[in-house]
């Protein structure tokens, strides 16, 4: 079975990820709060050794991956903040093998540069940056797809997102229907917990779903039937322009919600058709 879409961010939380989430080690040294950078770029080349032949064509051959340097910066701060930063400078002196590791990847590294900008004992801003010895990781070879219930919820959330986020405004009778159907649909879908092989639980989902689609549907026609000739220029006052003008914003921003929560909750009826046609 296919699965349409990517999930955006887990259901029932922000997607924000805090730096106290990350673990991040070099060494012994295990860095926290303002040490721990918001991102850590890694990845690097493939070295190929191309030679250029008569009439265009190439000869190409693959010498091997290279690593790009793993560089980042943060700030230490508090009682310790200064011996850390000189514990880190003395381990790039002494030119030693360290392990590098974060979330799932790990990698032997030698420190190539560390920059360190005092500005109190306990107030000091870093800068690293490590060259790759190897990596310690076996490489993925195979692209695991979410499951149904993955993005399912994380279309739900969107939708969800989407239609509170919808300004009532003069369709208020339109648009709360489709608030309170979606979240209609977030009750169906929590009440029938697995969905996969679950044909029960995956009808009851597909009617709550319809329900919602139906109710997007009619509150996108209804705004969209206002836009056209939203704002007028004849015959208007300034003052009379720029309330035409702040309508038809209200009705834009309508409008984009509701074709965004429709566009998840037709791409949740996609996969739900699928897994009940498995």
């Amino acid at each position: 079975m296919s699965i349409t879409g990517i999930i955006d961010a887990p259901f029932g939380t922000s997607g924000a990820q805090t730096a106290a989430d990350v673990y991040l080690q070099l060494g012994d040294v295990q860095f926290a709060d303002m040490e721990v950078p918001d991102k850590l770029p890694f990845g690097g080349t493939q070295q190929l050794a191309v030679k250029k032949l008569l009439g265009g064509a190439r000869v190409i051959d693959v010498v091997g991956p290279d690593d790009q340097a793993l560089s980042w910066s943060g700030r230490f701060r508090g009682a310790l903040a200064l011996n850390r930063a000189t514990y880190l400078d003395a381990a790039r002196r002494a030119g030693a093998q360290l392990t590098l590791t974060w979330s799932a990847l790990s990698y032997e590294v030698i420190i190539q540069s560390f920059v360190a900008e005092y500005e109190r004992d306990w107030e000091i801003a870093y800068r690293i940056s490590c060259t790759v010895v190897s990596d310690n990781r076996h490489p993925d070879q195979s692209l695991q797809l979410p499951t149904l219930d993955q993005v399912v919820n994380a279309d739900l959330f969107s939708a969800l997102s989407y239609s509170r986020a919808t300004p009532l405004g003069d369709f208020a009778p339109q648009i709360e229907p489709v608030i309170s159907s979606v979240a209609a649909l977030q009750t169906t879908i929590g009440a029938a917990g697995a969905l996969s092989g679950n044909i029960a639980g995956l009808a009851n989902v597909a009617g709550a779903l319809s329900v919602a689609q139906v109710a997007t549907s009619t509150a996108v026609a209804a705004v969209d039937s206002q836009l056209d000739g939203a704002v007028s220029l004849a015959g208007s006052t300034a003052a009379g322009y720029a309330t035409s003008l702040l309508a038809a914003t209200t009705l834009i921003q309508q409008s984009a919600n509701l074709r965004q929560t429709g566009a998840f909750l037709n791409r949740m009826s996609i996969n739900l058709a699928g897994a009940q046609n498995q």
